[in-house]
């Protein structure tokens, strides 16, 4: 019986400490940081702050997954989602109400 090694090794490309660096550990501090202080000043009880702290911590963990197609993290590709939302578009696309107004 033959195991099925091809679905793992596209899962092998992603992994979490590949190729960190210092901007990544800062990163990571920052989100570490907040996660903290949001439980911290939380009026609940030490368990729930500490189930808000893992769940914040473990919902940013997808922002240092390398994306083998982009070839970049995460929180790269987010915000190059972002930024292409945001910009200001050069061109406008003609519709068919701009050429019936021209004729």
């Amino acid at each position: 019986m033959k195991l099925q090694t091809d679905k793992f090794k596209k899962y092998k490309s992603l992994k979490l400490w590949k190729n960190f660096n210092f901007f990544d550990f800062a990163l990571l501090i920052v989100i570490l940081f907040i996660a903290g202080s949001i439980a911290y000043y939380s009026p609940v009880s030490n368990l729930l702050k500490i189930a808000i702290f893992s769940s914040i911590v473990i919902l940013n963990a997808p922002l240092f997954i390398e994306i083998p197609g982009k070839n970049a993290r995460g929180y790269v590709v987010l915000a190059w989602i972002f930024i292409h939302l945001i910009r200001v578009k050069k061109f406008k696309k003609k519709t068919k109400n701009d050429l019936a107004h021209k004729t």
